[in-house]
């Protein structure tokens, strides 16, 4: 990851907001997304678009792979479904969920962004989304690549604590402990503690 940020991220700013939200996002290890919850309540936070605050619903999208509902890709078929998440990430056909959920150091989601980065980066993750699992220079290359596209250019790259929070909007929502977990990463590379009382405003 540091080598690939050596070669797309030039500031100490770019570099610590990378390592922040990543170590917030998959502990700095490319993941799946996971498609097993155990808290209704969590099902509806995460997926707030999708089960709506229905906690009957919710309940039954939990322990999807421990109690045998079904398989992952049936469970992200539904939670990303463009009738429900799905939409905000670009998907527009049956089975883009199952395909394109949550991978890699920044969690990329959906058909429209394993479009882009493909075409961006040159590694064909549209057509074998595992790359971004299984080939961990490509992933952390495709991570800085998201980083470029993604924060305004706007943002100056040395801002402290500016170019983190405008990277932590562009990677997607948090809730609200993994955006803290971010932060407290992000401090702890930078080496700086976020100004008290600081307020982000988006440019």
């Amino acid at each position: 990851l540091l080598a690939a940020a050596d070669k797309y991220l030039f500031t100490n700013e770019q570099k610590a907001a990378l390592l922040g939200i990543v170590g917030g996002e998959c502990g700095w290890i490319p993941q799946e997304e996971s498609a097993q919850y155990s808290d209704p309540d969590r099902l509806c936070e995460i997926f707030q678009s999708t089960f709506k605050n229905n906690k009957e619903l919710a309940t039954e999208y939990s322990n999807w792979l421990r109690g045998g509902k079904g398989d992952k890709e049936e469970f992200f078929d539904f939670v990303y479904d463009t009738c429900n998440n799905g939409r905000k990430v670009g998907n527009i056909q049956p089975g883009d969920g199952g395909k394109y959920f949550g991978r890699g150091f920044l969690q990329l989601t959906g058909r429209s962004n394993y479009e882009r980065y493909a075409r961006l980066s040159g590694f064909p993750i549209d057509k074998n989304p595992n790359i971004l699992i299984d080939d961990i220079a490509a992933s952390a290359e495709i991570a800085c690549i998201y980083f470029l596209d993604r924060v305004p250019q706007s943002v100056v790259p040395t801002a402290h604590p500016d170019y983190f929070y405008a990277a932590k909007k562009a990677v997607g929502n948090n809730s609200p402990d993994i955006a803290a977990r971010k932060l407290a990463y992000y401090e702890h590379f930078y080496g700086h503690r976020t100004p008290e009382g600081f307020q982000y405003a988006a440019p």
